[in-house]
């Protein structure tokens, strides 16, 4: 039964590409070994891997200040606060960057070089990730937000919800100067899909069948985050002229990847801290979500459905989820869950041509699914 919920959280994800994939049998080490094979053939990596387009990430957000300029000093203040942040990831334009890399391995830019298509689609995937950021905090009720105060408690929630809109704005003005429609539609699909994401979590499915949950979570985390990652991915490789299979493997991989990125967030959400996250540990009980952890110990704690059904309102409710959680194997399953589809998004771009940059991208999932914050 457990295998069977396993690979139904899998199953809609699973493309024929990544069907080969050992799915369940995930042997130990298989990102660290392939970092090996990398290193005994003669390559020296990056550590973190994004640090190869560090520099060109920094220009390019730099770049950003200028597209959402505004007359309107409150505006402004917005803007700095959530562009000028030195502790944000910045994976999302790495990732966009590092994907035209591996696709053009012999014509990388210098870090500060014109901007260009590739780079812009780089600035709008961050700008519609910060937008929707702002959109989540005012949601969720977060104070803070990358170790400083969210938006909305600095300025408030009607600013912060007009600041989120004014950014999206502003990175549809970015979109039209790349003369692509399919470019647009893609993007244009991303930001439908936050939408959806949020309506989903909003009304969550927390009763019924568990593996009917689980393959709404899956959707649900596919909509809000993993979209922007997979169409971002696509969007590079339209622009840059790609075949479909190419654009087809570079969108897998960053589907896989953004499914990764959410539910090692929604693991970390349950097993790390406040201070090593930068934000509000434990947020998604506090905001009723139900998470894969949760899900999963709900198959072994039949009094979990009590608490998800009611989104866990009632007095003593996050504490006894937290212990039924810890007795439970929810979060070795979800650990499983991840590796599962790290190794879908590492066989998704066997296609592309080898290069540093190409494996980079494979040591970006290690990183994905080994950080701690």
């Amino acid at each position: 039964m457990k295998n069977a919920l396993l690979r139904r959280a899998l199953a809609c994800f699973q493309s024929d590409m990544a069907s080969t994939a050992p799915v369940f049998t995930l042997p130990t080490g298989l990102i660290d070994n392939l970092s090996q094979q990398f290193s005994e053939a003669g390559r020296s990596f990056p550590s973190p891997p994004i640090s190869s387009v560090q520099k060109r990430v920094d220009f390019v957000i730099k770049d950003i200040i200028n597209s959402v300029n505004s007359s309107l000093p409150l505006l402004n203040s917005i803007s700095s606060l959530v562009f000028d942040n030195a502790a944000a990831k910045r994976i999302r334009p790495s990732l966009c960057l590092l994907i035209a890399n591996a696709l053009n391995p012999d014509k990388v830019p210098a870090s500060d070089a014109p901007i260009s298509k590739f780079d812009t689609v780089a600035q709008i995937a961050e700008m519609i990730h910060v937008a929707s950021l702002l959109h989540d905090d005012v949601l969720d009720g977060a104070s803070i937000r990358r170790d400083s105060p969210s938006v909305n408690a600095t300025f408030g929630n009607k600013a912060a919800i007009l600041g989120g809109d004014f950014i999206m704005a502003r990175s549809s003005i970015l979109l039209s100067s790349l003369e692509s429609v399919e470019a647009v539609r893609l993007m244009a699909t991303v930001i439908s899909d936050l939408v959806s994401g949020e309506i989903m979590q909003l009304r969550a499915m927390n009763s019924g069948a568990i593996e009917d949950r689980i393959s709404y979570y899956m959707a649900k985390t596919y909509n809000k985050t993993a979209s922007l990652m997979a169409n971002s991915c696509r969007t590079v490789a339209v622009i840059g002229g790609e075949n479909v299979s190419t654009q087809n493997a570079v969108y897998d991989y960053g589907k896989y990847l953004g499914l990764c990125f959410q539910i090692t967030d929604d693991l970390l959400d349950i097993t790390s801290n406040e201070a090593a996250l930068g934000k509000q540990a434990g947020a998604d009980l506090s905001t009723g979500v139900a998470t894969a952890p949760i899900l999963f110990a709900a198959e072994q704690f039949p009094e979990l459905d009590e608490m998800l059904a009611r989104k866990f309102t009632n007095d003593g409710d996050k504490e006894r989820t937290m212990d039924l959680v810890s007795k439970s194997d929810g979060v070795a399953r979800t650990e499983e869950l991840i590796q599962s589809l790290a190794i879908m998004a590492c066989n998704s771009i066997k296609s592309l041509p080898e290069s540093i940059h190409h494996e980079a991208l494979i040591l970006l999932v290690q990183d994905i699914i080994n950080r701690k914050y």
